[in-house]
């Protein structure tokens, strides 16, 4: 039955994510909560990045495919992000 439900989950989020551009953590995060409380939030929160890491990844193959990917402002904020997300580990710890 579980399997059901984070089958059903994970395409919903899938779905939502790419539709709006949003990732579907902020879905993702409060149902492991409600149904893992006694995991320590750091580590659900990484879950949820992955997930949303997994699914913009593949949203972004996509439009690169279609051709609607503007290269360079891409290039831009991954360089961006990787210098920011170091900093953004450290201080959620």
């Amino acid at each position: 039955m579980t399997n059901i439900f984070f089958l059903f989950l994970g395409f919903g989020l899938g779905f939502l994510g790419t539709l709006i551009g949003a990732g579907g953590g902020f879905v993702l995060v409060p149902v492991l909560l409600v149904m893992y409380p006694e995991t320590p939030t750091y580590h659900l929160t990484a879950i949820s990045i992955l997930v949303v890491a997994a699914n913009g990844i593949s949203g972004s193959a996509a439009y690169l495919l279609q051709g609607r990917v503007h290269l360079k402002s891409a290039l831009i904020f991954t360089a961006c992000s990787l210098v920011g997300v170091p900093f953004g580990v450290r201080m959620a710890e």
